[in-house]
């Protein structure tokens, strides 16, 4: 079946890779038992009570100060698995960072931006699979942010995978 819809993308190479994007995830999310029908990520504000750990790193994921998120998101990054309640704000988190061009001439602030995000990304790739559902939502996102750090996430996930190396 995907064979097929892939031979109807000759429209352009990025209609390509979309559909064998589509196919990857389709795979992950088959490898993870994830139902392929997932309906997509809850809001964030909809999550059932997460644990007390969760609950902290989601309060400083939504903090006004930007050191605060910096924080939230380094501890997230060094749990590992972590709570599937703390993806959605992770994935809020970026919003509206700046993507990475293909020069070097940037300043300090955006390569900071670009830390920030590689931390944010960490923190996603540690959530596995279970992840992969709201992570599948965010590819249609209209922030690039969110599309690339998913993207990102999902390419970990994949590596990581114990499915990673068969073909």
């Amino acid at each position: 079946m995907f064979m097929e819809k892939f031979a109807a993308c000759r429209a352009s190479d990025l209609q390509k890779l979309k559909c064998l994007f589509n196919f990857t995830i389709f795979v992950l999310l088959v490898a993870s038992g994830a139902p392929a029908s997932a309906s997509g990520a809850q809001a964030p504000t909809a999550q059932a009570h997460p644990p007390a750990d969760a609950a902290e790193l989601i309060k400083g994921l939504q903090s006004r100060n930007l050191a605060e998120r910096e924080l939230a998101t380094k501890a997230a990054a060094g749990i590992e698995p972590l709570p599937e309640a703390v993806v959605p704000f992770l994935l809020n988190a970026l919003r509206g960072l700046e993507s990475q061009p293909s020069n070097n001439s940037v300043s300090e602030a955006t390569r900071e931006q670009w830390r920030y995000s590689g931390d944010l990304v960490t923190a996603l790739g540690h959530a596995g699979s279970p992840a992969i559902p709201d992570l599948s939502v965010a590819l249609n996102d209209p922030d690039e942010a969110i599309r690339r750090g998913a993207v990102d996430t999902l390419i970990l996930i994949a590596r990581d995978s114990p499915a990673h190396g068969r073909c």
